[in-house]
């Protein structure tokens, strides 16, 4: 692989999953080939499935580097410093379980903050539906409740800590959001939400019951916007911390469009850019189709946020030919930043930048 740097782009990122920290000989492939192909931020997986890859008395060590001497995240840190690029701790939040069988570890979230986690509008915890069921949905596996305030307490922790203790460049933050519109219904949010309107948002959708009392539609944006504010008020807790820190930039993960993310999944990432909770988010464009891919682009463009975002391009579920047209698309409507999800699927399909003329 020859030195190649992406021409006119100051961020070229890309995700490393934390199976890739299980020795120092895969981390070091990892900043090597950053290195090599002008990639400027990593966004490194330390959390996932409720498991962290680096030392913590907060959640339980993942199985798979528990007989490590090392901590893999300092090494990490410690090896792309000597490059000059960028490490961004990635973090999964709301989603912390995704198979059938409970973890083993007691501190794990599944058995630690089993009261907290989401309820349906049907008032059945996510904890309690098997995972075949789940995945029939389309939704990814067990999520925590924004609004319990022991959950927000552990990831205050974290981010706290994950600062204090290692030479990062960011926290980087995923799955922040429900993972449906038919999720949000914890009885305490809804008592919070009853309290405020008089309606319990469990019956929003009998109109039959409430039309006499109330405005439908009102109630239910004013619904939509009560658990908007859960996910922003987490958001805005986490940004009371990185913001005392200069050299920290708050990203995350989003739904690629603004609207559809709002209306959804109760992700108002619009919004944290325009009051300045986020310093910039990574749109999830994951689409072989560069058609779609080229809406989103130009549907953000218009939007007034662009500056503020980076771009998300999936190599996984497509081919080098594809990924480089959408790279270009990104280029054509001058995005400061692209991230590629993720490292694996780029080394799995020979996809170097310089062989593939990505500039």
């Amino acid at each position: 692989m020859a030195n190649f740097a992406y021409a006119g782009y100051q961020n070229a990122g890309m995700w490393v999953v934390r199976y890739q920290l299980k020795s120092r000989q895969n981390i070091d492939s990892v900043i090597d080939f950053a290195r090599d192909n002008g990639i400027t931020d990593i966004f490194v997986q330390v959390i996932g499935r409720g498991r962290a890859y680096y030392k913590t008395s907060l959640l339980p060590k993942s199985p798979r580097i528990k007989k490590i001497k090392y901590d893999p995240l300092a090494y990490f840190c410690e090896q792309a410093s000597r490059e000059n690029i960028k490490v961004h701790a990635w973090i999964n939040t709301m989603l912390v379980w995704s198979k059938h069988q409970k973890p083993y570890e007691n501190d794990h979230p599944v058995n630690k903050l089993q009261d907290w986690f989401t309820f349906d509008n049907l008032n059945k915890s996510i904890l309690s539906e098997r995972q075949k069921t789940l995945k029939n949905k389309g939704i990814e596996g067990r999520f925590l409740s924004p609004a319990a305030i022991k959950v927000r307490q552990l990831y205050q922790k974290i981010v706290q800590e994950l600062i204090d203790n290692y030479p990062i460049n960011g926290i980087h933050l995923d799955y922040i959001r429900f993972p449906s519109p038919n999720y949000g219904y914890h009885p305490f949010v809804r008592e919070k939400f009853r309290s405020m309107t008089g309606i319990d948002p469990l019956y929003i959708d009998n109109s039959d019951l409430l039309e006499e009392f109330t405005d439908i539609q009102e109630t239910k944006q004013k619904w939509k916007d009560f658990r908007c504010n859960q996910i922003d008020s987490l958001i805005g807790n986490l940004a009371k911390i990185t913001k005392k820190y200069q050299h920290i930039q708050l990203s995350a993960a989003v739904k690629p469009d603004p609207v559809e993310a709002r209306n959804k999944y109760f992700q108002d990432w619009e919004e944290w850019l325009r009051k300045g909770l986020i310093d910039f988010v990574v749109a999830m464009n994951y689409t072989s189709d560069n058609q779609e891919f080229g809406r989103i682009v130009k549907h953000i463009k218009k939007r007034q946020i662009k500056d503020k975002v980076w771009m998300g391009i999936g190599t996984y579920n497509q081919n080098p030919v594809m990924t480089d047209r959408q790279f270009n698309l990104c280029i054509q409507d001058n995005y400061k930043g692209v991230v590629f999800f993720s490292y694996k699927s780029l080394i799995d399909k020979n996809l170097y930048v310089k062989k593939y003329g990505l500039d």
